[in-house]
């Protein structure tokens, strides 16, 4: 693009709000990787977007154009990117909340980060490659990777493994579990119930 004071205009006004939005949008949800090519026409949707929800707001304005002058172009600015940084949190709201979410498909890439997304506390059992299975608890303090790196995990308290599959003592002297998704096969997941500890 050549570089002139119209194409940074175009760039400023048009182009970087929506790219706001699409980066804070993904900085809640992880997606894989995508062609950087595409984030511009995302970042144009995602500006089309925030302007029309502006739209009542640009005709208030324009009956104070005579009394703010220019600062009206500023103030319009400033409110296009409060707007590029709300409306991710908008969209994740209505996309994973309330009776419209039942009609839309969730915004998770992975089954993997829909439910270490919602960073609820469990027990894991996780079966390794070789037969051997280990166990531990998920908690605040504990870790899984996303989107396009999903699998890995850190649990911060591990347990003994009985032999019929149930938890046993926590091991006191651990402080956690790192275990990459190639060396395992699948991971159960159990609830915590009420006034269950992890101690």
């Amino acid at each position: 693009m050549e570089f002139s004071f119209e194409n940074i205009s175009f760039y400023l006004v048009l182009i970087l709000p929506g790219l706001i939005s699409l980066k804070i949008f993904h900085l809640i949800v992880p997606i894989h990787q995508k062609e950087s090519s595409n984030d511009i026409l995302d970042g144009l949707f995602y500006s089309s977007i925030n302007a029309l929800i502006l739209v009542p707001v640009y005709f208030i304005m324009l009956y104070l154009e005579d009394t703010l002058g220019i600062l009206i172009y500023f103030i319009l600015y400033a409110l296009m990117l409060l707007v590029s940084i709300f409306f991710p949190f908008a969209i994740y709201k209505i996309r994973t909340k309330g009776y419209i979410s039942n009609k839309l498909l969730l915004p998770y890439a992975t089954s993997w980060d829909y439910y270490f997304g919602l960073r609820e506390p469990c027990f894991v059992l996780i079966h390794l490659k070789d037969g051997k299975k280990v166990g531990g608890y998920y908690g605040q303090n504990s870790y899984a990777s996303a989107s396009p790196k999903e699998g890995d995990i850190y649990i911060e308290k591990v347990f003994k493994i009985n032999k019929d599959s149930t938890f046993g003592d926590p091991i006191s002297e651990s402080s956690g579990l790192l275990i990459t998704k190639e060396n395992y096969d699948f991971i159960e997941l159990y609830k915590i119930n009420k006034g269950e500890k992890n101690e």
